[in-house]
């Protein structure tokens, strides 16, 4: 199923802009591209590698994006499954690892990108 991109605010030279992101098994999940004066900034959280955020994020000025690394999401997946979190394992399965969400061969690179990573606890 796809999300049309929505402009949630165009308004005195700022536009926010939703698009969908690829958070399975969530639906819909959404990352923001905002852009104000000749400036933008991305944010999507915890999404695989995804066409939509490599197009949104072109060009921008930073990208803000959810990582992990491998071996914290083992973890957390494997604790999780121990103590009868199914579902909440199935998610951590989806989040990005700590490889450049946007290291694809045809990508057109932000001039700056900032990882981060929240876990539910």
């Amino acid at each position: 199923m796809h999300m049309a991109d929505t402009v949630l605010l165009d308004d005195c030279g700022l536009k926010i802009t939703a698009f969908q992101v690829n958070h399975e098994p969530v639906y819909p999940a959404v990352g923001y591209r905002f852009d104000y004066k000749g400036r933008s900034v991305v944010f999507s959280g915890d999404t695989i590698r995804w066409p939509n955020v490599v197009t949104h994020a072109a060009n921008a000025d930073v990208l803000i994006h959810e990582a992990q690394s491998e071996e914290a999401k083992r973890i957390l997946v494997q604790a999780f499954r121990r103590n009868g979190q199914d579902q909440l394992a199935e998610v951590m399965t989806g989040t990005s690892a700590t490889t450049p969400p946007l290291s694809t061969p045809h990508r057109q690179p932000t001039k700056q990108t900032c990882a981060f990573s929240c876990s539910i606890t």
